[in-house]
């Protein structure tokens, strides 16, 4: 084999070795851009009972996502498919997750749509049912679902301020501004009460 036809061969497999990787890296890329599109918005808790509760959430249109759950974070053992759909138009549709037949606890679950799990920042969402349940909590991708709690405000009357008299009234300064322990009354100063001492001197 000659010198040139070394050299050609060489720089042919050099060049697919290089085709191949640049289109590996495409193909990743790409795929990367679909994952980011296809990352659930609006991820609502609804309906939520003493045994089942409904995951809500829009994404792409023509998926087939799964939900992950189970009564513990780290064995999410059981899926289910969604329950309805709702084409809300622009390749976007509504995914409805219908989970029943629970016993009273804490629940833990993901979503999976393909190879991606949508989650809350690395951990399974939870929700409780049973027991305090029919909260409908509202979350997005990153929170977690929390329990909405009314606050009854306490009523507080507001203290009476001391009846306080104009100085030109005050005829008998000791009885009148000062308390039965010899300080002065709230409402008057030491200046209010030697300008009464000195108005009733006159």
């Amino acid at each position: 084999m000659s010198k040139e036809k070394i050299v050609k061969l060489a720089s042919i497999v050099i060049g697919l070795l290089i085709t191949i990787v640049l289109i590996w890296f495409g193909l990743r890329f790409v795929q990367r851009g679909k994952a980011i599109d296809l990352n659930p918005q609006d991820i609502k808790i609804e309906n939520v009972t003493g045994t089942s509760f409904r995951v809500t959430y829009t994404t792409r249109a023509n998926l087939q996502p799964v939900v992950n759950y189970g009564t513990s974070s780290t064995a999410l053992n059981f899926l289910v498919p969604p329950s309805e759909t709702n084409d809300l138009g622009n390749d976007q549709t509504k995914y409805m997750h219908d989970i029943t037949l629970l016993t009273p606890g804490t629940y833990y679950f993901v979503i999976r749509i393909g190879e991606e799990e949508i989650n809350n920042a690395g951990v399974p969402f939870s929700v409780q049912v049973g027991e305090g349940a029919g909260v409908t909590p509202t979350v997005g991708v990153g929170l977690l679902p929390t329990q909405a709690i009314e606050a009854t405000p306490t009523a507080t009357l507001p203290t009476a301020a001391p009846a306080i008299k104009p100085l030109s009234e005050i005829k008998n300064c000791a009885t009148d501004m000062k308390s039965a322990d010899g300080t002065i009354k709230d409402g008057y100063t030491a200046r209010d009460y030697a300008q009464c001492i000195k108005q009733n001197s006159q």
